[in-house]
Order: C-alpha cells, then structure tokens, then sequence
C-alpha cells in the first residue's frame, strides 16, 4: 500500500460511526480508542481510491471580513495529480481552474467568465491568486491533500503526547449536513501547526457523513476565537473514471 493510500486511510477512517455504546459487561471505550478501532478499519477501504468528483461550498474570512458562500464542482485525481473546479450560481459562478503538476508548466490555468471574460496562466504561489479571496492557493485543496496534512498532524499531536505521556482528547458528536447524517471530531486544545495556515489556528473541526465515511464538513478558528475557513463536501462521485480530458483546457464542456 502506498504512503498516500494509508494516509488517506487513516485521517478518512474517523469517519466510520462511532459505536452507540458498550454492552454492559464490557468496559467504556474511549473516544480516543474508537478513533483508533476506525482508523484500522478503514485503511483497507481507500487503496482503490484514485478519484473523485464532488459539490463543495466554501467561506473564508479574509481581511478581517467573513466572505460569501461559494459553491463549486470539483474533479481531483490522485496521479498524476490533477485539478479541475468550477464556480455555480453565487459569488463568481462560471470561474474554471485547472491544475495539474505535471502540466501547463506547473501554472494554474485560470478562466474568468463575463462580457470581458478572459482566460490567463498563474503562478500558483503568486500574488494574484492571493487577491482572488483566497486564504490558501487551489493547489492546496482536495481530500488527498487534506488526509495526507492530517496524517502528519495526527503523527505530530502523538510524538508530543509520548513525550509528556498525555495525549488530547477528541469531542465526537452527530449534527445533519446537507440533509445526512454525520459525526463530528474536535480534538482538545489547538491542532499541531501543519505549517500551511495563513493564521493561528485555535480549534480544528472535522465532520464525516455516516453512510460513506468521506468527509460532510471542515471548520477552522481562528486562536482569537473568530472562525475563519468552513468547508463542506456533498455528491461525491468516487473512481468515476476521470482521463486527461477532464483537466484540458481544449475541453469542449469548459469555457477556458
């Protein structure tokens, strides 16, 4: 299995539900443990994983101001790693991106619809992309990305806790996201510095639809308290057989 496969694993295995309770002989399990017992259990369930499609909302707070809802289509295959999102109804519906590491000279190919619309190749880590109302570059995001920065978190959070024999706790509770049921993971105390986040985070929130296991919600605070990235995920598609069309900017459905 690669390091990727048992990366996704083991950040996507909280998702399984957490068990209702122990029979009355048995002990109490801990969060910490049931966290562990999902871990494994799902580890085997993603080395299919290669890609996916899926709705995404997303808000940032940028400058000090909580932005409008965006809601995008996206297309993520793992390797080679590509990227294709598309802008729906709202804030900048009809705005397309694609990325792919390996092509496009490593840029972000950017299209920007309207009666002046335009289309232009982008530095990934430039300033542009920073003005366009994002907290993080479009290369950082996607569930791969997400599990793999999770992974090393979770490695992080565990090396400290050996080392002062305490390891947090993790708050798990049921909320409704787009209509389906999930459970949510907040761990004690401020998640360990991926060094990725544009700000101090104080507190790490992360939710999984009950059927599936794959991710229904992420919310991230700010260490004054003030929330400042909420992400949510909906009609996932997995392994839908994504080719190179589907991250070309010739392609016929796209707009560039």
């Amino acid at each position: 299995m690669t390091r990727m496969v048992l990366t996704v694993g083991l950040a996507w295995m909280l998702a399984v539900p957490v068990v209702a309770g122990a029979a009355d002989d048995e002990p109490a399990v801990s969060n910490r443990d049931q966290a562990a017992a999902m871990l494994r259990r799902f580890v085997g369930e993603v080395e299919g994983f290669d890609a996916y499609t899926a709705i995404m909302t997303k808000q940032q707070r940028i400058e000090g101001e909580l932005q409008p809802v965006e809601t995008l289509f996206m297309k993520h295959r793992r390797a080679p790693e590509c990227r294709y999102m598309k802008w729906l109804p709202g804030p900048e519906e009809g705005r397309e991106i694609i990325f792919c590491a390996e092509r496009y000279k490593g840029k972000i190919k950017f299209h920007q619809p309207g009666f002046f619309g335009w289309t232009m190749s982008l530095d990934p880590d430039g300033s542009f992309v920073k003005r366009s109302g994002n907290l993080r570059p479009p290369t950082e995001g996607g569930i791969f990305n997400l599990a793999e920065r999770l992974q090393l978190g979770i490695e992080a959070q565990r090396s400290e806790a050996e080392s002062d024999g305490d390891e947090p706790d993790v708050a798990i509770s049921a909320i409704t996201v787009h209509d389906a049921p999930a459970r949510c993971l907040l761990p004690a105390g401020p998640p360990p510095d991926d060094g990725h986040a544009p700000y101090p985070i104080g507190k790490r929130e992360l939710c999984f639809y009950d059927d599936n296991g794959l991710p229904a919600q992420i919310r991230m605070w700010h260490e004054d308290g003030r929330l400042m990235e909420h992400y949510s995920f909906r009609d996932f598609a997995v392994n839908p057989g994504l080719s190179d069309a589907d991250f070309d900017v010739d392609n016929e459905d796209y707009d560039f």
